[in-house]
């Protein structure tokens, strides 16, 4: 069977981290072997022990991207603070990507896509929650980064 690696770049808490799990299951009990990359290996530890599969730390913004504000209203204000504030940081995470994965499966992994660079194997699961319910005019506020 295939190798699929199931990876979580954007978001907090464990409500990615949980949908994975739970793909992951159903993919190795149809004889799939699984891999995942995480955005936090240690706050997904006692979620994902149980199962049996390779885990990696996914490439992350670590740096803090200041004029934000404080709920973000579009795309572009979720990935700027999440590394997209400049090319050659972007190309970074990217890079990473490309050096972990073959197959793909992703949450809200805009990074992990850009790095398959358009091939047929990499595909985006967005669950429901990556969805925004409430809407707001898009922030004009100058950005920075602080390293």
């Amino acid at each position: 069977m295939a190798h699929i690696h199931l990876a979580w770049e954007l978001g907090g808490g464990l409500g990615h981290a949980g949908r994975l799990k739970t793909l992951a299951q159903a993919l190795q009990e149809r004889g799939h072997r699984v891999s995942l990359s995480l955005r936090d290996l240690g706050h997904t530890q006692r979620l994902l022990e149980p199962l049996q599969a390779a885990k990696f730390q996914a490439p992350v913004w670590l740096h803090r991207t200041g004029g934000m504000p404080p709920n973000q209203a579009s795309l572009a204000e979720i990935l700027i603070p999440a590394g997209y504030v400049d090319a050659g940081s972007l190309a970074g995470l990217a890079e990473g990507w490309r050096a972990m994965f073959g197959a793909g499966v992703c949450g809200a992994l805009p990074r992990f896509l850009a790095a398959g660079n358009g091939r047929a194997h990499c595909r985006a699961v967005l669950p429901a929650s990556c969805r925004h319910s409430q809407r707001r005019r898009p922030s004009t506020a100058r950005t920075t980064v602080r390293r």
